[in-house]
C-alpha cells in the first residue's frame, strides 16, 4: 500500500511540475554558414542558465536548428508549437523571422526576435524585437565618418534583407555632403571579390562599408592585399568573427562596426565558459533576454495566456542587464515594439578590439 502511494505521489508532484512549467522554443542557426551566430546566442543561455539555475527551474528552452532558410524556420516555428507546446518562440535574423512573422500573427503565438528590418514589425500585435532597427546601427556608422572627414563612401554588400536594412539607411543618414556608391551585390555564397577591388583603385573613396557575410570578409581583405588596395573598412556584425580574421589582422587594423556593448566582466566570463568570443554581443544580448524571461515569468504558470505573456513583455520599462548593461522597451510607431540596447562602435586595433566613442 505504501508502495502504491508513492508512486502515486511521485505522478502528482511531476504532474504539478508540468503544469507550473513553461516551455519556450528557440529557432536559430545552429548548423551552415550562419552556425556561429546561433552558437552564439544557445552559449548565451546556456550561460545564464548555469550563473542562475534558480531562475530557470520553471522555464524549459527547447532549441532547434533552422539553418538560417526560410522554409525550415517556418517548420520549426511549427513544430515548436505544436509538438514540444511552447508558450513563447524566439527567432533570429530578418529573412527567416519575416517568414515566420505573419504565422507568428496568424496563430496568435507571441514572437520575440532579432531582426532589424522594420517589416518584422509592420502591423504585428504578437511580435516583439530584442535588438534595435537598422537606422540606430547607421547612424552610429555615419557619426565616425563624418567624424573622421570621410565624404566620399563606397559599398559592397551580400544580397540579405539584413544587408540591404542596413545598407538602406545608411544611405539615408549620410548628409549632403557625403556621396554614397553601391559598388556590387553579391550572393552568400560568392567569394571572388576581385572585380570589385579592381572598381575600388584610384576612385578617391576614403572608406567602404562593407556588408557581407565574415567568411566573405576574409576573402575580400585577403584578396585586397593580394591587389594592393587598402581602404578603411567599416561594417556590422560580421566583423566581430575575431578568430577568422587572424591570419590577415594587419589588414584590420582601424576597422571599425556597430554592435551591443558588452559588459568586460561577462565577456571574461564568457571566453573562460566557451574559449571564443567570436559573436560575443549576440551571446550577451540572448543572456540578458533569458534573464529578463525568466524574472516577468517567475510568478506564473503553464495556463497563462498570450496576451498575458505580451503585456508582460510589453511594459515600458528600463532594466539593468548583467552583459549589456541599460535596455529598454520601447513602443515606437515608426519601428515597432523592441527592446533597444546600448550600441557602440568597436575598432580594430594593434592589440585586439576595443569600444570606442562614437
Amino acid at each position: 500500500m505504501k508502495t502504491i502511494f508513492n508512486i502515486f505521489f511521485f505522478i502528482l508532484s511531476c504532474s504539478t511540475l508540468a503544469e507550473d512549467s513553461i516551455k519556450i522554443g528557440v529557432s536559430i542557426p545552429l548548423s551552415g554558414p550562419l552556425a556561429e551566430y546561433g552558437n552564439a546566442i544557445r552559449n548565451g543561455y546556456l550561460l545564464a542558465k548555469k550563473n542562475h539555475p534558480d531562475k530557470f527551474k520553471k522555464l524549459e528552452f527547447v532549441f532547434e536548428d533552422d539553418q538560417y532558410k526560410s522554409s525550415l524556420a517556418v517548420t520549426t516555428f511549427n513544430k515548436l508549437i505544436s509538438r514540444d507546446k511552447v508558450k513563447v518562440v524566439f527567432g533570429w535574423g530578418n529573412d527567416t523571422v519575416l517568414a515566420v512573422g505573419p504565422i507568428a500573427e496568424r496563430k496568435e503565438i507571441p514572437y520575440l526576435f532579432l531582426c532589424t528590418h522594420p517589416k518584422c514589425y509592420e502591423g504585428k500585435k504578437y511580435s516583439i524585437g530584442f535588438i534595435n532597427p537598422a537606422g540606430d546601427y547607421s547612424k552610429l556608422l555615419v557619426k565616425q565618418l563624418k567624424k573622421q572627414g570621410k565624404k566620399n563612401i563606397a559599398v559592397i554588400k551580400s544580397e540579405t534583407s539584413f544587408f540591404n536594412a542596413m545598407v538602406e539607411t545608411l544611405e539615408k543618414e549620410l548628409s549632403a555632403d557625403q556621396k554614397f556608391t553601391l559598388i556590387d551585390n553579391y550572393f552568400i555564397g560568392d567569394s571572388d571579390f576581385k572585380p570589385s577591388i579592381l572598381k575600388l583603385k584610384d576612385k578617391g573613396y576614403d572608406a567602404l562599408g562593407l556588408y557581407v557575410l565574415a567568411a566573405q570578409n576574409l576573402q575580400f581583405v585577403k584578396q585586397t592585399r593580394q591587389l594592393n588596395v587598402k581602404l578603411p573598412l567599416f561594417g556590422v556584425a560580421p566583423f566581430e568573427s575575431y578568430d577568422m580574421y587572424k591570419e590577415v589582422y594587419d589588414n584590420m587594423i582601424g576597422t571599425f562596426y556597430a554592435h551591443i556593448h558588452v559588459e568586460p566582466a561577462f565577456r571574461k566570463k564568457y571566453v573562460n565558459e566557451f574559449k571564443s568570443d567570436a559573436q560575443v554581443s549576440y551571446a550577451a544580448n540572448f543572456y540578458d533576454i533569458c534573464i529578463l524571461t525568466a524574472d516577468l515569468l517567475k510568478n506564473t504558470i503553464s495556463k497563462i495566456t498570450d496576451e498575458e505573456i505580451l503585456t508582460l513583455f510589453s511594459k515600458k520599462a528600463e532594466y539593468q542587464g548583467e552583459a549589456t548593461g541599460k535596455f529598454e522597451f520601447k513602443d515606437d510607431g515608426q519601428d515597432g515594439r523592441y527592446f533597444s540596447f546600448n550600441l557602440v562602435l568597436k575598432e580594430y586595433f594593434t592589440n585586439g578590439v576595443r569600444e570606442i566613442d562614437g
